[in-house]
């Protein structure tokens, strides 16, 4: 997802360099009325295999799991919590 304010002209340009998985989204970001929930955390929920967003509390399981004892043996991790988003 590519947010523009008012470079209208440059987020299709960056969608052809980029590809299919981009998806040009017009929204002042500092307002939070710009773009409604329904229509900005469905379209980011559909783009990932889980159709919905990762919760506060999904990674706080995350950081306690790191925290506990079952972790001891963690040395340095890069962890990803997006539901798939991000697909390496």
């Amino acid at each position: 997802m590519v947010n523009y304010r008012k470079s209208e002209a440059l987020a299709p340009a960056l969608k052809e360099e980029l590809g299919d998985r981009v998806l040009p989204i017009q929204a002042d970001v500092t307002d939070a009325s710009a773009a409604t929930p329904q229509s900005v955390f469905d379209l980011i929920a559909s783009s990932t295999p889980m159709r919905r967003v990762t919760t506060p509390e999904e990674f706080a399981d995350a950081v306690l799991f790191f925290l506990s004892p079952w972790a001891r043996a963690v040395t340095g991790q890069n962890l990803i919590m997006d539901g798939g988003l991000v697909k390496a």
